[in-house]
């Protein structure tokens, strides 16, 4: 049925009917088009009602969003301004120095004079670092001059490549003793004709020894598995998963509908048991599912479990509302690796980027200053190994931690993987030269007190007595040009030179590794050296009118909330106002439009349990408690008035006497401790629950309608409206079939009455 809204202060006729050419009337006189109208606009009054529910769903699901993008406000706004106890410190600090970075606790008291001080540092590869390394590349990546014949792992069954794009097949001739070159060129100079104009069919190249196929014609795709299987063996991903084609369903009635997540998996042709197993980028990942994942919904949560590590990759299974599944990763174009399946999802064979390729033998390695995109491979490691790094903890401790790393691996990425192994060590390499960096300060010593690299390779591990070589890690590094020799203990420094702090104050000494120190209530953070004609003096004084200003922003941020929660459950519904069908839009201007429907929205969320038991439970954390850690004690407490349903009032007079007395007291009661949280602490944890349940019915942006119960709620109306727009387009053909007979059946008996009148 055809919709006009209108768009300005003209308006639109609206019309009922769907087919606008009939012609009717002209024997008979009658206005048919007017009882037409009239007929359809009784038989279309159900299907309006529909379109008038769904109306509300959605305006309910966005006055649901807005309350919870302000619960994530209010949860994020909390803690940045009052979570930490730093944020109800009560003492200004006064330094002398910008060499020390200084905080006062409530506990801080009288002045600290810093005679001189040596901040501690970290341990760097400075004295080991080298001129830029130099390598042989052992394994040449393919480039246009690299004969086909002589890329790794190829052994081309077949001569030819049958590609379609546009709808076209081409075939393109591939020999083994063409380079790769003579294959981009032949692809590059293939045409097709479409609409009488020649067309270049592909776009081809080869960059980095990855080989691209593409065209500016659309898709390229292949369903001749000879070409598969050489397209495989040059390295290219088919059966991508990035979208699939649309997948639809045959419902009892016999009506094809597309797939949700409720679909049993054996509808699309799969095993109700099996596995999937993906090619990510150079990885792999099977998914095993059994007889109790019989929908795709249970199957997606299989696929989209939580990655376990860097060689685990995230997989996202997603379905829109036509039925098309897409599956991808952050990781890399993903593919299906079982072609007998892919059908089964939608997916296609598209033809995409290769991995990289490299040649079977060099004949004469390239001696070249090493790069980060370097592969492990090319440097000579083809199977994948690991090494064992020793390296200093923050509180002085020493940590010995695995890294494992694969032959594809770049020194890149290498690097990356050391970086975030967390084991307070950065690693860098750029233009052949590698530098490692402690990031926690001090010196590290070894059990008998001797001094020892802060960051160090293992040259072997003892486990149970036995001696085991790290040989991989010793032979890769010194590939990066890191290798020293190695100590007495077995380890080959990669980082030393680290060193404690010592911080004289008021005449007394205090050293560490770190170089923040807690002294008489202070905490006090070293930036740089200090010596005796830095004259540093740090003092403190009380800032009860701060914390008195900080208790004010906190209690109108709440109320604010509380206001914005409280008016959504009480505003009262206008029950004469239901959504405008588009025959009212017709009628109406833009802003009748507007104002109609601001009372038509009114009290979407009056009574709402959600949104009531959240203020129910913040009003009881927030009156809870006995003695002094109270807000009541110190002066907040709800206000008396019914009307301000929970609004928290302060009594100056009785904060500031309570802050004079004890500092600490905000800390405790607004943050509090890890084995008793503050109320801030509880306040975001029902914030967070409220957030939970709400999406649980109306969803968030980011999720398909299929996954919350006012979104699936939609669907099944906009498959009953849908189902209403076929049927009133038979009511009303019939209709003017029947109004047509009766046409004809007049103007056959003005016929006849001719005759006896003649």
């Amino acid at each position: 049925m055809a919709a006009v809204n209108s768009t300005s202060s003209s308006q639109t006729a609206y019309s009922y009917l769907q087919y606008k050419n009939k012609i009717g009337g002209l024997v008979s006189g009658m206005d048919i088009d007017s009882l037409m109208e009239k007929l359809m606009k009784a038989e279309s009054a159900q299907m309006e009602k529909l379109q008038q529910q769904k109306q509300k769903y959605e305006w309910k699901r966005d006055a649901y969003r807005e309350v919870n993008t302000s619960l994530n406000t209010f949860r994020t706004d909390t803690w940045d301004k009052f979570g930490l106890s730093s944020s109800w410190s009560s003492k200004t600090v006064t330094s002398s120095s910008s060499k020390v970075s200084v905080q006062a606790g409530s506990a801080a008291s009288g002045t600290l004079n810093i005679d001189r001080a040596t901040a501690a540092k970290s341990a760097t590869s400075t004295n080991l670092i080298g001129s830029a390394v130099k390598n042989s590349i052992t394994q040449q990546r393919v480039n246009e001059n690299t004969k086909i014949s002589n890329i790794e792992g190829l052994n081309l069954s077949g001569q030819e490549l049958k590609l379609t794009v546009a709808g076209q097949e081409t075939v393109v001739s591939v020999s083994s003793n063409d380079t790769l070159g003579d294959l981009v060129k032949r692809l590059n100079s293939t045409t097709l004709t479409i609409d009488g104009e020649e067309k270049t069919a592909f776009k081809a190249s080869i960059t980095d020894g990855k080989l691209s196929i593409s065209s500016s014609l659309g898709t390229v795709t292949s369903n001749d598995s000879s070409t598969l299987e050489n397209l495989n063996m040059l390295g290219m991903k088919n059966n991508t998963t990035a979208l699939g084609k649309a997948l639809k369903v045959t419902d009892v009635d016999g009506k094809e509908l597309a797939i949700t997540k409720d679909t049993k998996v054996s509808e699309l042709g799969l095993p109700q048991s099996g596995t999937l197993t993906f090619n990510i980028g150079d990885s792999k990942k099977t998914i095993t599912y059994d007889a109790s994942d019989d929908t795709i919904g249970k199957l997606f949560e299989k696929i989209n479990v939580t990655s376990t590590g860097e060689n685990d990759p995230q997989l996202k299974a997603t379905l829109n509302s036509s039925g098309q599944i897409s599956i991808t990763s952050t990781a890399g174009i993903v593919s299906l690796e079982d072609s007998s399946l892919k059908e089964s999802l939608g997916f296609e064979n598209k033809v995409q980027n290769s991995q990289r390729l490299f040649e079977k033998n060099t004949d004469s390695p390239v001696n070249s200053v090493t790069q980060g995109t370097t592969l492990l491979k090319e440097l000579g490691f083809s199977s994948d190994g690991s090494f064992t790094l020793r390296s200093i903890q923050n509180d002085g401790s020493m940590k010995d931690t695995e890294i494992k790393y694969n032959s594809s691996d770049t020194i890149n990425s290498l690097m990356s993987r050391i970086n975030s192994a967390n084991i307070g060590v950065t690693a860098i390499f750029n233009n052949g030269q590698m530098s490692i960096t402690s990031n926690n300060t001090g010196a590290a010593k070894d059990s008998s007190g001797l001094d020892i690299p802060e960051v160090s390779l293992l040259n072997y591990n003892v486990q149970e007595g036995q001696q085991i070589s790290n040989a991989q890690g010793l032979s890769l590094f010194n590939k990066l040009g890191m290798i020293s020799t190695a100590n007495a203990n077995g380890e080959v420094a990669l980082a030393d030179g680290g060193s404690s702090a010592s911080l004289t104050v008021n005449g007394v000494t205090y050293e560490g590794s770190s170089n923040t120190f807690s002294i008489a209530g202070y905490t006090v953070q070293l930036k740089e050296d200090i010596t005796s004609s830095d004259n540093v003096s740090i003092s403190s004084t009380s800032n009860v009118d701060g914390s008195i200003d900080k208790v004010k922003e906190f209690v109108t941020m709440y109320n604010d909330l509380i206001k914005s929660l409280n008016s959504k459950t009480t505003e009262k519904r206008n029950v004469s106002y239901e959504p405008l069908t588009d025959a009212q839009k017709a009628e109406m201007t833009d802003s009748e439009i507007s104002k109609w429907e601001e009372k038509a929205k009114a009290g979407l969320l009056k009574g709402d349990t959600n949104i009531s038991n959240l203020l129910t439970k913040m009003r009881s954390i927030l009156n809870s408690g006995t003695g002094e850690e109270t807000l009541y004690n110190i002066g907040i407490s709800s206000s008396k008035s019914w009307s301000d349903n929970g609004k928290l009032e302060i009594d100056e007079t009785k904060l500031r006497t309570a802050l004079e007395k004890n500092p600490d007291i905000l800390g405790k009661i607004f943050v509090g401790t890890t084995e008793n949280p503050g109320i801030v602490s509880k306040i975001r944890k029902e914030a967070q629950t409220a957030i939970t349940n709400i999406e649980k019915s109306a969803g968030k942006t980011t999720m398909v309608e299929n996954q919350y119960t006012l979104g699936r709620n939609i669907m099944s109306l906009d498959t009953k409206i849908n189902d209403w727009k076929e049927r009133l387009k038979d009511i009303e053909e019939r209709y003017w079939n029947q109004f047509s007979a009766m046409e004809t059946a007049i103007q056959k008996a003005n016929n006849q009455s001719s005759i006896f009148s003649s």
